[in-house]
């Protein structure tokens, strides 16, 4: 298991990339948590629409504040890989 920070420096997020990388040759399969609709799936209300677009608010103020304040990169943009699944 990997556990990582939020956000970072994208030197933090390639060195863990690296190390994920090497497991996946080696024939493990990556799975990651994470709290994303597909809307093709989901069908949510006009009341759970609501809530995850006020939701959506300080995540985005939060992401601003961490990349202008301290230069870091953001976790959900960094750990990504086509083969892994969420």
């Amino acid at each position: 298991m990997v556990s990582t920070a939020h956000f970072g420096e994208r030197r933090y997020f390639e060195q863990i990339l690296a190390t994920v990388d090497a497991y996946e040759q080696r024939g493990f399969v990556v799975h990651l948590e994470g709290t994303a609709h597909d809307p093709a799936v989901d069908a949510p209300t006009g009341v759970e629409q609501a809530i995850l677009a006020a939701q959506e608010a300080p995540r985005e103020l939060e992401q601003r504040r961490m990349t202008t304040t301290f230069g870091w990169v953001s976790q959900r943009e960094e750990l990504r890989r086509p083969s892994w699944t969420i």
